[in-house]
């Protein structure tokens, strides 16, 4: 069967689109960058692909520097490993490997599971359906919509948004789009990429963008569709996923490749529209950050009240959790970094990923919202300098007894912090503990509550509001809402350990302040040890 015209095995596919049984994130993480050891056989692959059979040498083997070599196997393995077809790959335009596409996609999903906002509303302690309805935009989706089609194929609960500002580019992704049946195409949209407002425009051009423009207009061109996204009724996006050109001009690309010890192992068919942007993948992913910033604050005024033209301009109540790209220079890290440090950031991941022993790309992420990512998914880059290292999002430690008896303490423990009445955003810690799980969650929303010096604030604070509310009863007033988010959320779980001791885990969920969530920390830990 050729996989450039029919999907392998649609009863894989359930009615949404989405694979039954989606691939393992680290499905070619023992393969090499063409996937030529590990878990390809291109021999075995090609019995299967007419299109692929065609470009295998007697050897067995593929000649990575024929562009046809490198269409074929990629569209083979989106047929054998997601059931997607690709049917319009321009000669002219990127071809993307499939196994570090994959790995990036696998890696926001990753990102998103682990900042998942409904934990502290529904199960207190995050198992049951894991069914998450999450919105992404794609940018700069390009002629193959890859990122799109990964997600949508390994997601039953994602939808994309894709942009793309080259016509021809465009016109393929959408035919790509189009020809992976009814449950893709539901869930996706594809749109042109927007103009910026300063240029004149409403948002977006009438026409269609140059053919080869691509993300290299990215000063003219907004990372979001803004428009397309209001007139979808969304106003709030989980993820955006980009993977910026690389080099600021043709010099650097032709001085990059002069510069590697051997002859890259696969070729490149990018337009330089896809290549190029001005100041590389650090001026885009800068431009990036400061569209994020403007679309925060905007939110931050909207949800303050009404202002004159909010939601045109800047975004204006829409949200968004999560803001990645995909970088291909290491160097660009600790720049971009130091950028989200200086405009407040402190959440924020990073990762690698190896595509074999020849080639790594990295990713890098960062929110305005407090929700925290695991520490597997957030710190992912071996031997980066501890500076520039994300907070730590997990601590563990053990206890002498058995599991059991030390959650009883720890229920009791935190319990003598928790909140009187149904004040929610009082001075204490909102807790609820199960003791079969031996889980519990916490939230406190004025900060510490557990040292000396907060206890005692936390009494004066109390005699006050009491005076205040006998004052409030005769004037009819009462404090306003409080709408800033909790400053620490918490997951506390404690498990068997050996020989006689229990192990403590806290896992820190939401908050913007890791000396918080140390601290809080360091007092459970010794109430135990003391105990």
């Amino acid at each position: 069967m050729d996989s450039s015209t029919s999907m392998e095995d649609p009863s894989r596919i359930d009615a949404h689109g989405a694979l039954l049984h989606p691939p393992s994130p680290t499905l070619y993480n023992t393969n090499d960058d063409d996937g030529s050891t590990g878990v390809i056989d291109f021999s075995t692959l090609a019995l299967r692909h007419a299109g692929l059979s065609a470009q295998l040498k007697p050897n067995g083997q593929l000649d990575f520097s024929d562009p046809a070599s490198v269409r074929e196997l990629t569209r083979a393995l989106l047929a054998r490993d997601f059931a997607l077809r690709l049917s319009v790959v321009p000669e002219d335009r990127l071809c993307p490997p499939v196994p570090g596409r994959w790995a990036y996609v696998a890696w926001v999903g990753g990102l998103v599971d682990s900042t998942d906002p409904r934990v502290p509303k529904g199960d207190v302690m995050g198992r049951g359906e894991r069914e998450r309805q999450v919105l992404g935009v794609d940018v700069g989706t390009g002629a193959s919509a890859i990122y799109a089609l990964l997600a949508l194929r390994a997601r039953r609960g994602w939808r994309v948004v894709a942009t793309e500002a080259d016509k021809k580019s465009l016109r393929a992704a959408r035919a790509n789009v189009s020809d992976n049946g009814a449950g893709v195409v539901g869930r996706c949209r594809v749109v042109e990429a927007e103009e910026r407002e300063e240029d004149g425009q409403d948002g977006q051009r009438d026409e269609g963008g140059e053919e080869g423009a691509g993300q290299g207009d990215s000063k003219r061109l907004r990372i979001l569709p803004l428009k397309a996204l209001r007139e979808m009724g969304v106003h709030r996006v989980d993820f955006v996923m980009v993977n910026p050109p690389f080099y600021a001009s043709a010099e650097e690309m032709r001085a990059s490749a002069r510069a590697k010890k051997r002859p890259p192992n696969s070729c490149c068919t990018g337009s330089e529209g896809e290549m190029i942007c001005e100041g590389g993948e650090v001026g885009f992913v800068g431009r990036m950050i400061a569209e994020s910033v403007a679309i925060r604050d905007a939110a931050t005024m909207a949800r303050r009240g009404p202002r004159r033209g909010m939601g045109t301009k800047e975004g204006g109540t829409l949200q968004v959790q999560w803001w990645t790209s995909m970088l291909g220079k290491l160097s660009s890290i600790g720049v971009l970094i130091e950028q989200l440090r200086g405009q407040g950031c402190s959440n924020y991941a990073v990762t690698e990923f190896v595509q074999g022993s020849k080639t790594r790309r990295w990713g890098l992420a960062w929110s305005w919202e407090g929700w925290r990512p695991s520490v597997d998914v957030a710190r992912a880059i071996p031997g980066l300098e501890k500076r520039l290292l994300p907070s730590v999002t997990e601590a563990r430690f053990e206890v002498e007894g058995e599991a059991d008896g030390v959650g009883k303490r720890v229920d009791e423990y935190v319990e003598e912090l928790e909140l009187d009445g149904d004040d929610d955003e009082g001075d204490g810690v909102r807790w609820v503990w199960k003791p079969r799980e031996r889980m519990g969650l916490g939230a406190c929303h004025r900060g510490d509550c557990w040292s000396r010096k907060a206890r005692r604030a936390r009494e004066q604070e109390a005699r006050r509001r009491r005076r205040a509310g006998e004052v409030d009863q005769v004037m009819g007033g009462g404090d306003e809402e409080d709408e800033t988010e909790p400053q620490l959320v918490f997951r506390i779980r404690v498990a068997e350990g050996e020989l006689g001791m229990a192990r403590v885990e806290v896992r820190w969920l939401r908050g913007q302040d890791a000396v918080l969530f140390e601290s809080f920390v360091g007092w459970l830990k010794r109430k135990l040890k003391e105990g």
